[in-house]
């Protein structure tokens, strides 16, 4: 491991971004680019030039994550924990009054129930994702699902760390390019896993587990894979703590 220069530190870099709290989720609306970053996004911030990159462009930053919390608390930077299903949870109860539409892309096909319940205005599945040429023959028929619906469009993105975040970058600039998208107002969200759990495709740990920050837990013993991730968010800290570059 060596140490980070200034320009490179994880905290500084966090300390720049429009922090979202629970009270002032209107802030979103500040970008197209937001970022849920959690202890595992430490990991691929620290070894993922092109995560970084995305860390670096975008807007709004919603901590998660328990671990990570405290390791910015002792850098001296005291943030709220903003657990992902809550941010939607959140964005969804919200989008009457901000005029908004909530659309989710990626994902498992149980997501449909959301549309089908009015919690949001739609669902574009996508194809199993190695790297942006298995999507970028869908490109076109996704630019037209979002631009179907009105409003600003507030999109969150399933496909898992680090996958979706270059996806949000890849769409992002292909909106940008796009002349028939000139006027749109779209925000991306990466959020992983969050929305399984609001379509009750995935099952939360209970509410003890989540004031403690253990929700995790209960999680590792249902899926034994979530292991290497753990072990990856535990090296994260240590990084973040002492301002350290994963090798």
């Amino acid at each position: 491991m060596q140490r980070l220069n200034q320009q490179e530190s994880l905290v500084s870099l966090i300390r720049s971004k429009n922090i979202l709290y629970e009270d002032t989720i209107a802030q979103l609306m500040d970008g197209g680019l937001t970022a849920v970053f959690n202890t595992e996004s430490a990991w691929h911030f620290f070894n993922n030039r092109a995560y970084r990159d995305y860390i670096n462009d975008c807007t709004n930053i919603a901590i998660d994550g328990i671990g990570l919390k405290l390791a910015l608390r002792l850098r001296g930077l005291s943030v709220e924990r903003f657990h992902g299903p809550n941010l939607c949870e959140k964005l969804i109860a919200s989008k009457l009054h901000y005029g908004n539409s909530i659309l989710v892309v990626g994902g498992h096909d149980e997501n449909q129930k959301l549309v089908e319940s009015g919690k949001i205005e739609g669902y574009f599945p996508l194809p199993m994702i190695r790297d942006v040429s298995d999507v970028s023959s869908c490109l076109d028929e996704l630019l037209l699902f979002i631009k179907r619906f009105k409003g600003r469009k507030v999109i969150f993105v399933s496909l898992g760390l680090p996958k979706q975040e270059l996806f949000c970058k890849w769409l992002y600039d292909s909106i940008l390019m796009n002349s028939r998208m000139a006027d749109e107002d779209i925000v991306l969200v990466p959020v992983g896993a969050a929305v399984d759990f609001l379509s009750g495709h995935r099952t939360r740990s209970g509410k003890i587990w989540q004031k403690f920050g253990l929700e995790w837990l209960p999680r590792l013993v249902r899926e034994p894979r979530m292991l290497v991730r753990i072990l990856r968010s535990m090296v994260a800290v240590i990084a973040v703590i002492f301002d350290l570059k994963v090798i």
